[in-house]
């Protein structure tokens, strides 16, 4: 059952619940209501009209509360499927770029796109760039004639020691001053924000459509 099918059904539960419940302490009232009329009298006649508004009263409150109580239990719902969402699409996004790393050509040039963006913010002309151990044997003896001037005016040198990451590159000028994180997971952790303000924005969109329905 899909999540808009779910909060259907919730609703209409409670919405059973609570016609149930208003339904009850009618019956209650109307019970009351006959041994007020079998003693009769104007003092009576009040009393009836007090013990309806006060059933009427108890219904409203008990609806209100199992309406407030739902709408907790969905929103924990929600909090839970906006998570989920998340590390779905993340995992989806990592392993795109597993797979363009496993392939040389494409690998490659993501890895070269990486660098040249890194380099590009850095305002020094002499660079270190470190890879992962993969990338590293993999590009160490053609670093020069291919990534050291990949960015005009700038030397990246390639550092002997590599990155703790699954891939990418992080850049820093010789001082270890200014850095630039390129790599998997620091894309990945500057990506995340944006992929849960996008899925927010879809649940949100339902959420809105949800409250219509509690709400009127």
């Amino acid at each position: 059952m899909n999540p808009n099918d779910q909060v259907a059904s919730l609703e209409q539960a409670i919405l059973e619940r609570a016609k149930s419940l208003a339904d009850e302490h009618m019956r209650q009232a109307q019970r009351a209501r006959e041994r007020i009329l079998a003693d009769s009298g104007e003092r009576l006649r009040l009393l009836e009209e007090e013990e309806m508004l006060l059933a009427k009263s108890r219904a409203d409150r008990e609806y209100r509360r199992l309406v407030q109580s739902s709408e907790i239990h969905m929103q924990a719902d929600m909090d839970r499927m906006r998570w989920g969402l998340v590390q779905t699409v993340m995992q989806g996004v990592s392993g795109r770029l597993k797979t363009l790393q496993a392939d040389d050509e494409s690998g490659l040039a993501l890895l070269r796109a990486l660098l040249v963006e890194a380099a590009q913010v850095i305002e020094r002309d002499e660079l270190v760039a470190r890879l992962s151990e993969v990338d590293h044997r993999r590009v160490r003896d053609r670093w020069n004639a291919e990534f050291r001037d990949a960015v005009p005016g700038k030397t990246i040198e390639l550092s002997a020691e590599t990155c703790p990451c699954s891939g990418g590159v992080l850049v820093e000028s010789t001082d270890g001053r200014i850095s630039v994180d390129n790599t998997f997971e620091g894309r990945m952790s500057r990506l995340e924000a944006d992929l849960q303000r996008v899925i927010l924005e879809r649940l949100f969109s339902s959420a809105g459509q949800m409250g219509t329905l509690f709400h009127g």
